[in-house]
């Protein structure tokens, strides 16, 4: 009989130092959880803070882009222009002087074209950069709820 009494004492200590730790890995899991909670809550505000700049970007891309239309448009009307006076006659040290002009002028055009040019290259790369970013944070967030549903088992079996 003091055999089984101190066998039952025994499982009942056993049972409270199982329940304490098992308190401890709930309060373990608890925190694990909220913290990865965290850094998805922090994922999901840096992507959308990447969209914005984004958006903005390719606004700003598009408005370029319609920009670099007009001055082709207007450098071809240009260059269409000045074809045409060709076929006059107006020679002389005053059409030598224009036709510098008209050349160093169409020289400028052509180097903020390319200017432009380059700057849409730039918006390109960095629109570019920013959604990898994106898609990198996009990636953390389904390794974070990943590591969540593991413990959300892990909880749940602690609690069963």
């Amino acid at each position: 009989m003091e055999l089984m009494l101190k066998c039952g004492f025994q499982n009942i200590r056993e049972n409270f130092m199982d329940k304490d730790k098992n308190g401890v890995e709930i309060a373990e899991c608890k925190q694990r959880i909220s913290k990865c909670n965290a850094q998805i809550a922090d994922n999901r505000i840096t992507i959308e803070s990447l969209e914005e700049k984004i958006e903005r970007l390719k606004s700003v891309r598009d408005a370029v882009s319609a920009k670099k239309e007009e001055i082709g448009t207007t450098i071809s009307n240009m260059a269409g222009t000045i074809e045409s006076m060709n076929y006059f006659t107006w020679c002389g040290s005053n059409r030598e002087s224009f036709d510098g002009e008209v050349i160093k002028v169409l020289e400028d055009c052509d180097a903020f074209k390319q200017d432009v040019d380059s700057l849409q290259d730039a918006l390109n790369d960095e629109i570019t950069q920013l959604e990898n970013k994106r898609y990198e944070h996009e990636g953390i967030i389904g390794q974070l709820k990943m590591v969540l549903n593991d413990l959300d088992n892990w909880l749940t079996k602690l609690l069963n």
